[in-house]
């Protein structure tokens, strides 16, 4: 069938590269394309099925089930859903997220266990597994809640193992992903992404009256704007941590700075300043300077810090109000 086809056109024969160059098997890799590689070899590989879900669950498997990508519920979508029957007669799921986009996504463990719950009467017992390059997974697992972490070089190393045809480009297309997390490049965003995701979740904890805003993507090492209590101050007041600066500023939109000082007299604490910015007043308090690239237990004191002058300004706010000219909205 294909020495039928013609082209119009001739074709300049396409040159091998040196077999020393060691191209990998592909220009570039994302996350789908993991998430399909691994659904492939759940179906066409039982050695490395067997082998998966002994590592995941500890039991051998009696059936297959299936396996499926994309599986859409009420609490979003799960990357990969693999469900089999166990020796023991037990029905069980195994709900898995592949990461390696270093963007943040709150809670991910979090929504991954609901999925697993909502299905419960389909089957007996789900688990979570977070499938990531060893080195994602070291920054960021301790902030979810994971039954278990699959290393991409851990899968990569189990297919290699294997006889079928696709495997050995299979676990080369893995490594590859994996090695390319070991560059520089991509290690400052995670270590960043890591750092802020700790710092939700103890704001979620020890903070929860800040109503922080949520975070969806962050990529940078100097941070976001953390913002809180949007929508629960007066009007045209915002309030935010600018942690790479080490400030955490009340702002009052249209008004005066000068003004604002004057009505508030005496009512300014001491380590609270006034300043002006693009026709709005700013109150701030300055607080340690976080620094995403470094480990965040060694900063979490002045994580809280920062948090506790988030609550002052926030309770500053409201009682000022009649000094701002404004009522609270």
């Amino acid at each position: 069938m294909f020495a039928a086809l013609h082209c119009r056109h001739r074709i300049a024969p396409m040159n091998a590269p040196p077999a020393a160059s060691n191209p990998p098997p592909l220009s570039s890799i994302n996350e789908r394309d993991i998430d399909l590689m691994i659904l492939i070899a759940l179906h066409g590989s039982a050695a490395f099925r067997a082998a998966l879900v002994k590592k995941l669950s500890g039991m051998a498997i009696a059936e297959f089930i299936g396996a499926w990508l994309e599986v859409h519920t009420e609490e979003g979508e799960t990357d990969l859903l693999l469900e089999v029957r166990t020796e023991g007669g037990e029905r069980l799921a195994i709900v898995i997220q592949v990461k390696i986009d270093p963007s943040f996504r709150w809670r991910q463990s979090e929504r991954c266990r609901s999925r697993g719950k909502m299905g419960r009467g389909h089957w007996d017992r789900f688990l979570t597994c977070l499938c990531a390059p060893k080195r994602y997974a070291s920054l960021c697992v301790r902030v979810g809640d994971w039954d278990h972490v699959l290393f991409l070089e851990d899968a990569a190393e189990e297919l290699a193992s294997h006889d079928e045809p696709f495997a050995a480009f299979l676990a080369a297309a893995l490594r590859q992903s994996a090695d390319e997390y070991e560059r520089d490049g991509h290690i400052a965003e995670l270590k960043a992404n890591a750092f802020w995701m700790r710092y939700v979740d103890l704001c979620q904890h020890e903070f929860p009256d800040l109503r922080m805003t949520r975070l969806r993507s962050i990529t940078s090492s100097n941070g976001p704007r953390l913002k809180f209590l949007v929508n629960m101050l007066p009007a045209g007041a915002r309030l935010e941590h600018r942690a790479s600066n080490g400030h955490v500023d009340l702002t009052l939109q249209n008004r005066d700075a000068r003004a604002l000082a004057e009505n508030l007299g005496d009512a300014l604490p001491n380590d609270l300043r006034i300043y002006s910015a693009r026709r709005s007043a700013v109150v701030r308090a300055d607080v340690p300077r976080l620094v995403a690239t470094e480990p965040f237990d060694a900063q979490v004191d002045a994580v809280r810090a920062s948090l506790e002058a988030v609550r002052r300004l926030a309770e500053f706010g409201p009682s000022s109000a009649g000094e701002w000219g404004t009522t609270p909205s």
